[in-house]
């Protein structure tokens, strides 16, 4: 009896070892997905001011939150984002 808790319990342990070991290599990926994804977004924000500069625009801030939940404030909303960071 003893024996096959013990057999349990180390396949249980392998289970999560296993199971710890994928989510970490799925958490790298979506980590390097996220990553790409910013540089392609501050990429983009880049050209997009360089077109308003090349047609005479002025460089205008956004006129509301953009991903509030990811806590992005452009400092019109009048709320702050959490942890205290200050609006850009």
């Amino acid at each position: 009896m003893s024996q096959e808790i013990s057999q349990y319990v180390g396949s249980a342990m392998t289970e999560i070892r296993d199971s710890n070991l994928h989510l970490a290599a799925s958490m790298g990926s979506l980590n390097t997905n996220v990553n790409a994804m910013a540089a392609t977004m501050g990429d983009m924000v880049a050209m997009m001011k360089e077109e308003r500069k090349a047609k005479g625009l002025a460089d205008a801030p956004p006129q509301s939150p953009v991903m509030p939940h990811f806590g992005v404030f452009n400092g019109v909303s009048g709320r702050q984002p959490p942890g205290g960071f200050a609006s850009p």
